[in-house]
C-alpha cells in the first residue's frame, strides 16, 4: 500500500511567511511533547513495565504502524520534510 503523495507547488510569499509561522509553532509544540515523554513518561514507564511488558508494547506499536497506518510512515514523513526544506528554502 502506497502512503500518500504531497504536491509542493511554489506559494505566494504571505502564505510562505504564514506556513513558516505554524510549522515553527509546531516544531515547538514537538520539542514540549518530546520533553515530556523524555522526562515523565518514559522514567513513568521505565518503573512500572518491565522488559517484557516493553518489548510487548513495541511489538504493538510496530504492528500499528505496519497494519493500520502505512509501513515506513516515519520514514516517508522525514523524506518529505527533507524535500519542503530543499524547496520552500
Amino acid at each position: 500500500m502506497a502512503g500518500p503523495e504531497i504536491e509542493v507547488r511554489k506559494i505566494d510569499k504571505r502564505s510562505r511567511t504564514e506556513f513558516i509561522r505554524h510549522a515553527k509553532a509546531y516544531v515547538d509544540l514537538l520539542g514540549q511533547h518530546v520533553q515530556k515523554e523524555d522526562n515523565i513518561l518514559y522514567p513513568m514507564a521505565n518503573q512500572i513495565l518491565n522488559s517484557e511488558d516493553q518489548e510487548e508494547l513495541e511489538k504493538g506499536f510496530e504492528e500499528v504502524e505496519e497494519n493500520v497506518m502505512w509501513p515506513r510512515t516515519h520514514e516517508r514523513y522525514h523524506h518529505m520534510i527533507d524535500e519542503w526544506e530543499e524547496r520552500l528554502a
